[in-house]
């Protein structure tokens, strides 16, 4: 994580280590490598989280260029908008969720034993 703080620039094609980097605050730019990571790249472009490069197997090497330019071009756009979706407090709320489910399920523990 804190190699990513200090990124200017992560590319990625998807999954965790794209989410992993926005959660960072780092700009973003994503290649599909299969077809369903270009489409979910798509979608968090669409919400402008970063850009979407498409499927690495149909674009040649000037459109990669251009996309990693426009991610650099656009990275103080991105910033207010991970902000707002990325408050840093996921994994508070995820804890919080456990405690509450754990909560729910003890009475029910107890009957059963």
């Amino acid at each position: 994580m804190p190699m990513l703080m200090k990124s200017t620039l992560v590319i990625a094609s998807y999954g965790h280590f794209a989410y992993e980097a926005l959660a960072s605050g780092a700009t973003l730019c994503l290649f599909g490598q299969k077809r369903f990571q270009s489409i979910y790249a798509d979608h968090l472009a669409d919400a402008g989280l970063c850009v979407s490069g498409g499927l690495l197997d149909e674009i040649d090497s000037d459109e990669i260029v251009a996309v990693i330019k426009k991610s650099l071009e656009n990275s103080k756009s991105f910033q207010a908008k991970i902000n707002l979706a990325f408050d840093g407090a996921g994994i508070r709320r995820v804890a919080e969720l456990i405690i509450e489910q754990l909560a729910a399920d003890q009475p029910a523990m107890k009957q059963s034993v």
